[in-house]
């Protein structure tokens, strides 16, 4: 297969084929079809049955509205028009458009609620993970979803065998059996920004929460959104421009305002999809619901036509990125230099 890549930084049609597993391609002057849905029945059932919930969607809800959907709960984004699509890129908010850990913290919990009072604990979390593996299915194996699955079970697992949760030993499981199933889906952007955001939330989120309850620690559910927000973003910046070449000015505010309403987005979102399998009674109502919760998340996304959203940047090479993270943990180490002014007087009294 030839590289197609001309330009340096430019997209490269050969390896995004790789990470969909197809090494090759020809070209032929004459195509005769020999066999159709050349499957086993399984996936061709699976097939069928992802289908017919999309075409229930798509009929359901407003063409403006459904290709967000599809993007936010089953894991497709390829009917997201180019000018929305950049919308949420320019405002930081393309990660509210994967499914990922959020979506599965939210059937994690969801499915504890309604279960654990019923069936128990132990038998909840079982049915947890079933459900986990019903909604990968029902999705497809996208990288960043893959990711969360594999954490979620694992972090189940080890509660029903009464085992501490190891996040890093995790995060990186997940990551050899993800490789081990595609070696190229190492390249896949959203993989990356997957678990650098994972990374830069396990590492930074602690101390810039600390930061944040410095003076008090008055609304503490909204600072630590902050803090979660903050942290992920100091991760993925040098992902971002190494990509983009372009960071949102506004991102903070977006992701702010969309960090507080995305709960119950979601939570009308996995609502709308029970009740399109189940042929509940009341589906058109979850779907006006739906229909605006959804209209404000683009209306929110319309934030990078506003004057100066994106700035420009160059690709930063190895160096830059090695001294952008030394500034940051030097930072830290200096706050908590300035933070503990009075551990140098009392070894010196100690001392004495």
């Amino acid at each position: 297969m030839p590289n197609v890549q001309r330009n340096y930084g430019g997209f490269d049609y050969s390896n995004y084929l790789k990470t969909l597993e197809i090494y090759g391609t020809i070209n032929a002057e004459n195509i005769e079809i020999l066999k159709h849905n050349n499957l086993d029945r399984i996936s061709i059932k699976i097939n069928e049955y992802r289908q017919n919930i999309k075409d229930k969607i798509s009929n359901t809800l407003d063409s403006k509205v459904w290709p967000i959907y599809f993007s936010l709960i089953l894991a497709d984004s390829s009917y997201i028009e180019k000018d929305i699509r950049d919308d949420f890129a320019n405002c930081s908010l393309s990660h509210i458009l994967a499914v990922s850990g959020m979506h599965i913290s939210y059937i994690i919990i969801g499915v504890s609620v309604l279960l654990n009072k019923i069936l128990g604990k132990r038998c909840g979390r079982i049915v947890t993970i079933i459900v986990l593996i019903l909604y990968t299915v029902l999705t497809g194996f996208t990288p960043s979803l893959a990711r969360a699955i594999i954490m979620g079970i694992m972090t189940i697992i080890s509660n029903l065998i009464y085992r501490r949760n190891d996040t890093w030993n995790f995060l990186f499981f997940s990551l050899f059996c993800i490789l081990i199933y595609n070696p190229y889906l190492i390249t896949n952007i959203g993989l990356q920004y997957s678990y650098i955001a994972t990374i830069g939330i396990i590492i930074f989120n602690k101390h810039i929460l600390k930061i944040l309850n410095k003076r008090s620690n008055k609304l503490k559910k909204i600072k630590e959104s902050i803090s979660v927000l903050i942290s992920a973003q100091i991760a993925l910046f040098p992902l971002i421009i190494f990509h983009t070449n372009k960071f949102g000015i506004y991102f903070i505010i977006t992701n702010l305002i969309v960090g507080f309403i995305i709960g119950p987005i979601m939570i009308f979102c996995f609502i709308f999809l029970i009740s399109i399998i189940f042929n509940i009674k009341f589906t058109e109502i979850f779907s006006l619901i739906l229909q605006i919760v959804l209209r404000i998340l683009i209306f929110i996304s319309k934030v990078s036509k506003l004057p100066y959203s994106s700035i420009y940047v160059a690709t930063p090479n190895c160096i830059q990125i090695f001294f952008y993270f030394l500034f940051i943990i030097s930072f830290f180490a200096v706050f908590y230099m300035y933070k503990t002014p009075k551990i140098l007087p009392t070894v010196k009294r100690f001392r004495n």
